[in-house]
């Protein structure tokens, strides 16, 4: 992982902007179109009776845009490297528990 992207230094943000932009505007532009296209289907769904739920992740990945972005709203240390990980204890199916990788914990659910 590329340190200086992820800790967000300006020249890097700036670097990676000119570097990447038509792989941005690729990413920008398929995520549009998604939005469209689930707005039309939920409206259609929701037009026809049908409720449509979602799931939010409680654990962000740590090499995810938003803990990047966003530092201050998960438990980093000043290195951007998360103080909590997500996982379950041992039980009847797993005598080690799980541990499901780095995972950046927002604040308040520790």
């Amino acid at each position: 992982m590329a340190e200086d992207i992820r800790l967000r230094w300006k020249w890097a943000m700036d670097y990676y902007r000119e570097e990447l932009y038509y792989d941005i505007e690729f990413q920008q532009y398929m995520q549009f179109k998604f939005h469209e296209q689930w707005m039309k289907l939920k409206a259609y769904a929701n037009e026809n009776g049908i409720k449509i739920i979602g799931d939010i992740p409680i654990y962000v990945a740590m090499d995810s845009a938003d803990t990047w972005a966003h530092p201050e709203l998960f438990q980093l240390d000043e290195e951007n490297v998360p103080t909590a990980v997500a996982g379950c204890p041992p039980d009847g199916f797993s005598a080690t528990g799980q541990l499901w990788g780095k995972s950046a914990v927002p604040l308040g659910l520790s």
